[in-house]
């Protein structure tokens, strides 16, 4: 099953997001049999990184909830808020912007 992961910053975390990104994306790799989409959430100016978008693929969601346990940036308390639910894709477009 898919799970989405919407992980929000705390406010004025940049640097602290900066520092976890590394690992962050480190993480994320290591998940690639489960990660399917990935990605920074955004201002709506485009130029800072508020949070994380993350598609999982895992038979419970006690299993995506774990693997949001576990992200850098949430072991470095950057993240304010996570929410991890169960998602059904139903439209993929990758075109546009």
């Amino acid at each position: 099953m898919l799970y989405v992961i919407l992980c929000f910053d705390k406010p004025g975390q940049a640097e602290r997001r900066r520092q976890s990104e590394e690992d962050h994306r480190d993480y994320l790799a290591t998940s690639a049999d489960h990660v399917r989409l990935a990605g920074p959430l955004v201002d709506e100016t485009n130029s800072n990184l508020i949070g994380s978008f993350v598609v999982y693929e895992g038979a419970t969601l006690e299993e995506a909830e774990a693997f949001a346990a576990a992200d850098p940036h949430r072991q470095a308390r950057l993240l304010d808020t996570v929410v991890v639910k169960p998602w059904r894709c139903t439209t993929i477009n990758m075109g546009g912007d």
